[in-house]
């Protein structure tokens, strides 16, 4: 879908965040922090849903 309106560059997660695991509890999927994509727990006022519907 994302890909038919001109974005690219797409990646599919489909690890998700921390990645999947098979039913022993191993990792079979590498999530996005293994891939070693950014994350902060700190927010970002300037990037708050209200201020990003306005861009």
């Amino acid at each position: 879908m994302l890909a038919a309106e001109g974005y690219d560059g797409l990646v599919n997660m489909e690890g998700g965040f921390h990645g999947a695991r098979d039913q022993g509890g191993r990792i079979v999927e590498p999530g996005w922090v293994a891939c070693g994509f950014e994350t902060t727990n700190q927010g970002n006022s300037e990037r708050t849903w209200e201020v990003l519907q306005e861009e």
